[in-house]
């Protein structure tokens, strides 16, 4: 058996799940008997906590939102998921981690978020949707950007 170095950094997923999943037809069954075309409106949000910080054990949380609306504004449907894992990291500085926990962990949840809301939409009734591949990274830093741009101390 090969030994491994206590302080090279590790990253181990033990438990993926759904923690929390939401489905409204608000319109329905009406909204099946017209034509119809969708637009989407998305809505991400990453939370995480630690469980053990002794030991670099964290829950990841990715929270997704999903509105399809009518051209006619009517709400075709609204889905949440909330896909979490929990996630062991060990030998990495306070920046890196802060940065895994935020961006990598939620990146391995997708995946999983993205066929769960495919898979509750089409059970809905709709037409299947899949949210494409992403970069949680980049959505992350860019939804902090708007932020941090729109809590800039301005009043109206």
């Amino acid at each position: 058996m090969a030994e491994t170095n206590s302080t090279e950094p590790t990253f181990e997923i033990n438990q993926i799940y759904v923690k929390d999943l939401s489905f409204e037809a608000p319109n329905s069954p009406r909204i099946f008997t017209r034509e119809y075309k969708l637009k989407y409106d998305h809505d991400f949000e990453v939370i995480q906590q630690p469980l053990d910080t002794t030991n670099g054990i964290f829950e990841s949380q990715l929270k997704w939102t999903v509105t399809a609306k009518t051209e006619d504004g009517d709400v075709a449907y609204v889905t949440e998921c909330h896909q979490a894992g929990i996630f062991t990291l060990k030998g990495y500085d306070e920046e890196t981690l802060n940065e895994m926990v935020k961006k990598a962990c939620p990146q391995v949840l997708f995946p999983y978020l993205r066929e769960t809301i495919g898979q509750m939409i089409v059970k809905g009734g709709f037409p299947a949707f899949y949210l494409p591949p992403v970069s949680i990274a980049l959505m992350y830093e860019n939804k902090n950007a708007v932020i941090g741009r729109s809590d800039s101390g301005a009043t109206s």
